[in-house]
């Protein structure tokens, strides 16, 4: 039977005296790729069990015990059939099958086409990420190419982050914010599209992590006056705590020397922090500085800087002592012996690349351990992500070109991701798909928050 409403309620013909299982399912309007299901019948019941059946193969069961369950990225387009049993003294009592039907996004959002091996893309997993622009919007999307949750950010020009929040519950977004408007910040969508509230700091932008026990850190601008009327846009690095209170973290002023600088860059945005994680085992922030082509290191309860890879005044240089690390990077991540970063490169060059630095912090040498450039190169001017998967694969998020490629070790590609003209997609984070089992832990010095 397919649900063509958002709502049914069905319950299960018994004997007369046998308690009924009912189930209710509402398909939400936002995202018709979220239902809400609910069950009753049993005054006491030892414990329940959703079983959900996709018509594209997929199927899980999970626990509903407690008498409701969101279902959240579930393929779009697709019939999806429910069962309760819940079992009470010994008896088990099961509803009568509930289908609904999913629905995508419709014409809202650019079309996405995925070639290679789609069961192999994120090793199965999903990938949280964002439409940067046209409409800018919180997605989720999975190896098929289909967007398997969505969120449009209405007010915000470009959207450069979104994650899942640690209690599984919301998704958070936020803007690029260049201009440093006051009104950006992180924005937190319930699982039904809906826009539960907004975490304001002035100067948010480019990106944020959520620590364990819900504080949200961020980069924000750090303005300073260099006179003649002039402000110059550094960056700080700014935790808003569950309650609402603001803690400063690190400032840039107060650890890099201020004559350092890009002068490929234009304009007054001298530091130009763009990507921030946060390792739970070490309690200590890095953060991507592309202004000053560096990557700082920095200790949260001290707000002291641990190390500096870049500028001259750098605690890592190559062999034959140049201090320039990674050559204006984004979004980065740690690995087993060293840091994998997306590596915007110069616009002249018109080409961006993947690269493993290897490094040791005694040793304070660095060495190239690894890189990808895909052929024909592809150039992103801003933003660019990567991972390592952990069967060994890497995923590179060459963003502006609304392209995202996964590569073996050997650097051969297995899938790719093409967006339409216009496309261009954020920061990733993966998750585990609905009913799958929990996304890998990260390896060894790998920071959280990806």
């Amino acid at each position: 039977m397919l649900l063509p409403s958002l709502s049914l309620l069905l319950a299960c013909r018994t004997p007369a005296g046998v308690p009924e299982v009912q189930l209710e399912v509402t398909l939400s309007a936002r995202v018709p790729t979220t239902a809400t299901v609910r069950w009753s019948g049993l005054r006491e019941v030892d414990e329940a069990t959703l079983s959900v059946t996709v018509s594209d193969g997929e199927s899980w069961e999970q626990d509903i015990t407690r008498g409701d369950a969101t279902l959240w990225a579930l393929p779009p387009d697709e019939e999806v059939t429910l069962v309760v049993t819940a079992r009470s003294g010994g008896d088990s009592f099961t509803s009568e099958p509930v289908v609904v039907a999913t629905r995508g996004p419709g014409g809202l959002l650019h079309t996405l086409e995925a070639t290679g091996d789609t069961d192999r893309a994120f090793d199965g997993d999903l990938v949280v990420t964002t439409t940067v622009v046209s409409p800018p919007a919180a997605v989720v999307i999975d190896g098929r190419g289909r967007y398997r949750w969505w969120a449009e950010s209405e007010g915000v020009e470009q959207l450069s982050r979104a994650r899942l929040s640690r209690d599984g519950q919301h998704i958070l977004a936020m803007s690029v914010n260049l201009a440093g408007n006051e009104t950006a910040g992180i924005r937190r969508f319930s699982l039904d599209g809906s826009l539960d509230d907004h975490v304001l700091v002035n100067g948010m932008h480019h990106d944020f992590v959520e620590l364990a026990d819900g504080t949200l850190a961020a980069i924000v601008y750090s303005y300073k006056d260099i006179g003649h009327g002039m402000l110059m846009l550094g960056d700080r690095i700014v935790e808003v705590a569950p309650d609402g209170t603001e803690t400063v973290i690190w400032d840039v002023w107060d650890w890099i020397d201020s004559e350092e600088s890009d002068e490929g860059l234009i304009g007054n945005n001298w530091s130009h922090a763009n990507a921030l994680d946060f390792d739970e085992a070490t309690q200590q922030y890095t953060v991507s500085l592309l202004g000053l082509r560096a990557l700082a290191r920095i200790d949260r309860a001290t707000g002291e800087l641990v190390w500096l890879m870049g500028t001259s005044q750098s605690d890592f240089a190559w062999p034959d002592g140049e201090t320039t690390i990674l050559e204006r990077s984004h979004q980065f991540e740690y690995v087993d012996g060293g840091l994998l970063a997306f590596e915007n490169g110069v616009a002249s060059d018109r080409s961006s690349r993947a690269v493993e630095i290897a490094f040791d912090p005694d040793e304070r040498l660095v060495e190239e351990a690894w890189s990808y450039t895909p052929d024909p190169t592809l150039y992103n001017c801003c933003l660019g992500d990567v991972e390592r998967l952990p069967s060994g694969d890497t995923v590179v998020d060459f963003s502006t070109n609304g392209t995202i490629i996964q590569v073996d070790p050997g650097g051969t590609e297995v899938w790719r991701l093409s967006g339409e003209v216009g496309t261009a997609f954020g920061y990733m984070q993966r998750i585990a798909p609905p009913g799958g089992p929990a996304a890998p832990e990260p390896a060894a010095g790998r920071m959280l928050g990806r």
